[in-house]
């Protein structure tokens, strides 16, 4: 199930090109606040365990992926 949710906020953030409020995401997950934070928290360490060329960029009320600007060099 979390893999599934991973996958579901990967691709939210991807389309939409610019930051997606945390409540957009709980809706469209159907989950809790405190669901979600758990699982952007999770998702941003495994983001940098596994040296991804992208990130989370979080903000106090929105989420959107960056690319590291070491790929960038």
């Amino acid at each position: 199930m979390q893999d599934e949710r991973y996958s579901a906020i990967e691709c939210i953030l991807f389309v939409s090109g610019e930051p997606v409020s945390l409540v957009q995401l709980q809706r469209a997950l159907d989950i809790t606040g405190i669901e979600m934070n758990a699982i952007i928290h999770s998702m941003e360490k495994q983001y940098r365990q596994e040296e991804r060329g992208i990130q989370l960029y979080i903000t106090a009320v929105s989420y959107t992926h960056l690319t590291l600007p070491t790929i960038l060099l």
